[in-house]
């Protein structure tokens, strides 16, 4: 590759600098955190047997692929934390070439770039590439989907092998979130009814790769409409969404917080149309104006708008809407976002990716603290911090969620002779501390997280019977350590 004498005046300078930067900070934040809830339940449940694996499978709120996907990875990687995260960061960092690569045929190298670092350096994209859930899957194959059912919509030189990488795209992402299930069923809705009254030849493609997607799915419907019917009626903690949850997915896609959110709305929206307002207005009305049935933009709207109704309208009697649900349509965003400073004529050309790589990065060191800070439950530090005051005397009595401490206490040694119990619901503290004088111990050290914390009154009694007591707060976990003669 070759650079102009003015490097920066070629768009290819500002790709390079976004990949680079997004494939760092993706890989740099894997262990920063402790793995939280939903991270545990991921490895608990994915690196466990068949049977057991299918049985949490099945009752899950999503669909089966990714839990599958991470049962083979962990056999052949292990089950560290780096090892759980790391799919998540592949599959951020394919993101961001899929991103370029797809959505410059159709929008051109300037937007594309633009698009491709929006993607690299917001909020969304690199959260959920450090996250050992689905969700950076779901933006991948979000981008590859979307854009590969514009090519057939275009029918420009559409190949059997363009078929075919669609339908593959469309099963795996029905089989990651059933919010990709949901964007395309709308993709197939438009390919449908183009077909049928503006592309007849391509009809029968179309209703077979519908067929196709059917008899995929049919093994997991009914397990769909069970979890539908479970959770319907606000029987799950997802609530009716309201118009917040707009700005909440805005925050999620861009950036959170007040400061973050105001500048990249006024950088990003406002300023681009102040510079230039006549020639910006010119533009943009020319672009609506050659807007029909075919135009990129005008699928994309539709996509975002469809889904967005649908997802409303379903979450009235059965709420499965939320902001990361809606991930689905982020690379619609930074596309969207990415053609509109486009318009204006004072960033045409590489000046947009160098005003919008700013922007970026500007908000970033904002809100960099959100991700190398911790912010989610710590499990990993409160074990660390009471292993690291417990002796051969010690009791460890877990609060609950057995299986998520034992995934911590199986990669760190333990003092010889400690014992490590579970409180169960049945159990009272008296019973807890009965049982440690039979095993004659003389320090208790209880770890709790989330609402699963002793009371009041459970305190009071184990510091009534201690010599010495201290409590160690983390982020949504908690240390008990009592000490006895």
């Amino acid at each position: 590759m070759s650079f102009t004498p003015k490097y920066y005046e070629n768009y290819k300078f500002y790709l390079l600098a976004c990949l680079l930067i997004g494939t760092l900070i993706r890989l740099y934040g894997l262990n920063i955190q402790s793995l939280w809830l939903d991270e545990l339940y991921t490895i608990v449940y994915s690196s466990s047997g068949i049977p057991s694996l299918w049985e949490h499978i099945i009752i899950d709120v999503h669909p089966p692929l990714y839990p599958v996907f991470m049962f083979y990875w962990f056999k052949i990687f292990g089950t560290s934390d780096i090892s759980a995260r790391l799919p998540s960061a592949i599959a951020g960092v394919l993101s961001l070439l899929a991103m370029y690569h797809y959505s410059k045929k159709v929008f051109g190298q300037y937007v594309s770039t633009s698009a491709t670092i929006l993607l690299s350096l917001t909020y969304a994209g690199v959260y959920y590439s450090q996250e050992a859930r689905s969700y950076s899957f779901l933006i991948l194959l979000s981008i590859v989907s979307t854009f590969s059912f514009m090519k057939i919509v275009s029918n420009e030189k559409t190949s059997v092998r363009d078929y075919i990488i669609y339908t593959i795209v469309c099963i795996l992402i029905a089989y990651v979130h059933y919010f990709g299930l949901l964007l395309i069923e709308f993709q197939f809705i438009y390919l449908f009814l183009n077909a049928a009254f503006h592309n007849k030849q391509e009809f029968l493609k179309v209703v077979l790769i519908q067929f196709l997607l059917l008899i995929s799915y049919i093994p997991w419907i009914n397990v769909m409409i069970n979890t539908l019917n479970k959770n319907g009626g606000g029987k799950f903690w997802i609530q009716k969404p309201g118009l917040l949850l707009i700005a909440q997915f805005f925050g999620l896609v861009i950036y959170p917080g007040v400061i973050s959110i105001l500048i990249a709305f006024v950088f990003l929206m406002i300023i681009p149309l102040a510079l230039d307002y006549e020639k910006f207005k010119s533009n943009l009305l020319s672009t609506l104006k050659a807007m029909n049935l075919k135009s990129p933009l005008f699928i994309l709207f539709y996509l975002a708008i469809g889904t967005l109704i649908a997802g409303f309208i379903i979450s009235q009697s059965t709420p499965i809407l939320t902001a990361r649900n809606l991930l689905t349509l982020s690379p619609i965003i930074y596309i969207l976002i990415s053609v509109w400073v486009s318009m204006c004529s004072k960033l045409s050309g590489y000046k947009q990716n160098a005003y919008i790589l700013t922007i970026c990065i500007v908000c970033f060191a904002l809100v960099s603290p959100q991700f190398y800070s911790p912010n989610k439950e710590q499990w990993r530090e409160s074990i660390n911090y009471a292993v690291e005051n417990s002796d051969n005397q010690t009791t460890f009595v877990t609060l609950g969620y057995t299986d998520y401490y034992k995934y911590y206490f199986d990669q760190i040694e333990i003092p010889k002779n400690s014992v490590i119990i579970n409180k169960g619901d049945k159990d009272n503290i008296t019973n807890i501390y009965t049982q440690m004088i039979d095993l004659h111990k003389n320090k208790l050290i209880i770890l709790g997280a989330h609402k699963h914390k002793l009371t009041e009154n459970e305190q009071n009694f184990l510091e009534s019977k201690s010599k010495s007591h201290e409590v160690k707060e983390f982020v949504l976990s908690v240390v008990y350590i009592y000490t006895f003669d």
